[in-house]
């Protein structure tokens, strides 16, 4: 019974487990914030997403700084001497992140995922460039001081 019971515990860790996105490297961007990425694509042209470092119950960075202020992603970012294309931001990656007031986006991205930045409520200005094609439901949800947003009509 005994091992009946630690076999069901490790099926249930491991599948807890399953669900958040550990993320493959790190990297300061200009302007001082760790962001984590996940690699997209492994042969060229090499590509990233951003996302959240860790999610634990409906926590969002659980071990890791929130990015703050004025953040600028930036359009490619290096590792291992490979330099990656940051193509799109993952679902929650910035969720919560209460501290965070601009964002200003680089070409490259080309799409922001689900609740990107949900819970960002100081979060003020959103600056978009044309190569966004899509905005995943509720990316913005509870921003409640967002006014100045700049959407391209590359968006769909």
């Amino acid at each position: 019974m005994r091992n009946k019971i630690l076999i069901a515990a490790f099926l249930l860790m491991s599948s807890v487990s399953a669900w958040a996105e550990d993320f493959d490297f790190s990297a300061v961007c200009g302007t001082g914030q760790t962001l984590y990425y996940i690699i997209t694509s492994e042969s060229e042209p090499y590509t990233v997403k951003v996302i959240c470092p860790k999610e634990d119950e409906g926590e969002f960075y659980v071990g890791y700084s929130k990015p703050e202020g004025d953040l600028v992603i930036p359009s490619e970012v290096e590792n291992n001497g490979i330099k990656y294309s940051v193509k799109s931001v993952g679902g929650k990656a910035f969720a919560d992140c209460g501290g965070l007031t601009s964002v200003n986006f680089p070409e490259s991205i080309t799409n922001i995922a689900d609740y990107a930045f949900y819970g960002c409520y100081s979060l003020i200005n959103i600056t978009l460039l044309n190569g966004v094609n899509t905005i995943g439901a509720y990316a913005f949800y509870r921003c409640d001081s967002l006014t100045n947003v700049v959407i391209p009509n590359s968006v769909t």
